[in-house]
């Protein structure tokens, strides 16, 4: 049986640093144990210092860290900033977090999130996220 990939939404008026916005997208996660509070710490080190994100189009990122073995489960959030974040130069307001289990997982998420964004462009929502994802992951 296929591992279920935990995914949650939420949204924020702002984030001031890519940090602030991982630990919001992650927070309902964090707060029913599906990962750790060291498990977000090291993704956020990551991704400082292997620039583990990639930037879907003008108005997106996506952040992520390399598979783990020992995550305690697979999970992928979406957070919307009313406000925007200023990202490498640019302001997003649709922030994904996510980290897998292994790379055929990772591959899934990442093409799951591009198809999302794509399929939805001029509607990325929680709930449009909620609806797409619930058959996918």
């Amino acid at each position: 049986m296929k591992e279920k990939i935990r995914y949650t939404c939420g949204a924020v008026e702002q984030a001031p640093t890519y940090e602030a916005a991982i630990y919001k997208a992650t927070s309902d996660l964090l707060t029913s144990g599906v990962v750790s509070a060291a498990e977000l710490d090291s993704l956020a080190k990551e991704i400082k210092e292997e620039k583990s994100h990639r930037a879907i189009d003008k108005d997106a990122v996506v952040f992520y860290g390399n598979p783990r073995e020992k995550l305690n489960q697979p999970f992928l959030a979406y957070l919307y900033l009313r406000g925007g974040m200023t990202y490498n130069q640019q302001t997003v307001h649709h922030v994904f977090t996510f980290c897998a289990r292994d790379n055929a997982q990772h591959s899934h998420i990442l093409d799951m999130i591009i198809r999302f964004t794509r399929s939805e462009k001029d509607n990325l929502s929680c709930q449009s996220m909620v609806d797409w994802f619930k058959d996918v992951l």
